[in-house]
């Protein structure tokens, strides 16, 4: 996958096969438009009825293709400029496994 472009292969033809949020191609008449629109599971929400859906992928797929920086600067404290601190010091404060809870 190359940064910033979506590839005609990478695109969904048909319906999606679950509920959720995509990125789509449609068109209306011979004029093409993308949009994020919403899938119930059986239409698209929000959409004209002149509008032609062609292709799809999932919106949260976005991310893959765009170099999008978060709106928050790096923090120091989250992301301390020696390799290995952090890690070291979220083992020491919740154990091992940070995500599992000790039972004690």
């Amino acid at each position: 996958m190359e940064k910033g472009h979506i590839k005609i292969n990478e695109w969904n033809k048909g319906e999606p096969s679950a509920p959720g949020a995509y990125f789509v191609a449609y068109k209306i008449g011979l004029a093409g438009f993308y949009d994020i629109m919403l899938w119930d599971g059986e239409k698209w929400l929000k959409s004209h009825p002149d509008w032609d859906v062609i292709a799809f992928i999932e919106a949260i797929k976005l991310r893959d293709y765009l170099n999008i920086d978060w709106p928050e600067p790096e923090s120091e404290e989250l992301y301390p400029k020696s390799d290995g601190e952090y890690l070291k010091k979220e083992k020491e404060k919740y154990g091992e496994d940070p995500w599992v809870l000790d039972e004690d």
